[in-house]
Parts: structure tokens; sequence; C-alpha cells
């Protein structure tokens, strides 16, 4: 299929590149290292000269929502066919995006928007398959609080059936929250209060890295004695 939003490093179109002895070194270990997609985010104006027309809020959302699906159906595509299953004993890939366009963009005056489109527009894409997770990156605080709140207004909309999507069409986007059942999110409340509050202590064990690629309580023992042991 052909994408003109977004290209993986295989297919960047920019030589400097590829003069690089250190980016070609990486891409022989491609997948290895966190995989790289590069999407348009800029802010597409028609016309000539000084008579350039500046999209409309509403359009350039749905241009870089467009970014945002490419990316995902691109990731995919490249990670089953040359990395079959996911990572650190992960049950799905998982794929990170920022605020697609708030930075060099120029579009960080619409920030909010964009956050709570991207939020519905990964829940749809979510939703439609088995083995992709997406992590919004946020920038700073005041982002990530926004897209908590977000987040949060979307789980009780969902569960008073009274969500209605304000600008976007969408079947069921937000079907991937149906995971949590009312005692959960009811738990999860609860221990959220619990942490503003300074009370809430974590008892983890090393496993909890595993889905960042550290290695499990056995995989770390077996590494120190390989270090000790002549035998190995």
């Amino acid at each position: 299929e052909d994408y003109d939003r977004v290209c993986s490093p295989k297919h960047w179109p920019w030589p400097e590149f590829w003069r690089k002895d250190e980016f070609e070194a990486a891409l022989g270990d491609l997948f290895r290292i966190p995989f790289i997609v590069a999407g348009e985010v800029g802010i597409e104006r028609s016309g000539k000269g000084s008579k350039q027309a500046v999209p409309s809020e509403e359009d350039h959302i749905k241009s870089l929502l467009e970014t945002v699906r490419q990316f995902v159906q691109v990731s995919l595509e490249e990670l089953r066919r040359e990395q079959p299953r996911p990572r650190a004993n992960r049950e799905r890939y998982l794929l990170a995006l920022p605020v697609v366009g708030t930075g060099f963009g120029q579009a960080g005056d619409i920030t909010g928007q964009i956050v709570e489109s991207m939020i519905l527009c990964l829940s749809e894409l979510v939703s439609a398959v088995e083995d992709v997770d997406c992590v919004i990156v946020c920038a700073d605080l005041a982002t990530f609080s926004h897209a908590q709140n977000v987040r949060r207004r979307m789980l009780d909309e969902l569960s008073t059936k009274s969500f209605e999507p304000a600008r976007f069409d969408a079947v069921e986007p937000l079907s991937s929250f149906r995971l949590f059942t009312p005692e959960m999110r009811s738990q999860a409340s609860e221990l959220a209060k619990l942490s503003t509050k300074g009370l809430l202590s974590l008892f983890i064990g090393a496993g909890v890295g595993m889905g960042a690629g550290l290695p499990s309580w056995r995989q770390l023992l077996l590494a120190i004695e390989d270090q000790f042991t002549s035998s190995g």
C-alpha cells in the first residue's frame, strides 16, 4: 500500500542519513532497537506565494490523524513481517507517538484538541486489532494532565452510554475501554485517591520491568552467575 504521510527508515528519502556510518549500522540492527517511523505533521498550505491559504483547524487535525493512522499501519506491517512476536514477553506490540504537530509542526495553540482527537483515533485503531497497544507521549505536565482528563471523561461517559464523538465519525471508538469493569474502575479510583494523599506504597518484583526489556529475576541471576563462574 502506498503511504503518502509516513515512511520507515528503509524508505527515508534524505541521502544525508545514508552517509552516516552509525545510521547504516543502526539499520542493520533495526529491530533490536526502537523502530522509528517519520511522519508529516506540518501545516499544509494551499496556493502560491503570499496567497497561500492556511487550512482550518478541523482540516489540519484531520490531516494529523491520517498521519497517525498511517503510522500505526506501517509500524504493524513492518513489525509483523520482521518481528513476528512482540519483544520482552509483551502480548502486544507497543507503539509510542508524540502529540503530533504541536512542536515544530507549529500547532501548539490547539494542543488540547489534538490530544482529544488522537485519543479517539487511537482507541478506534486499537479496538480494531488484537496485537497492538499505543502510548501518547506528552512533552509537559499540562498536556499529560489534559490527556488524563480526556480519558477520565471518556470513561465516565462510556459508563453512562452517553458518549457521542463531537467532530469525528467512529464506530465504537471506545470499545477498548470496555476491558475495565465497573469494579475495576472503582478500585482504580480508590487507588488514585490514596496516591494523591501520599498513602500508597508499591511492592513490585523484577518482572515489572520485563515489558521494557529488562531481565526477569531468573535471567538476572543467570547473568550474574555467568560473570562469576568460569564454566558459565
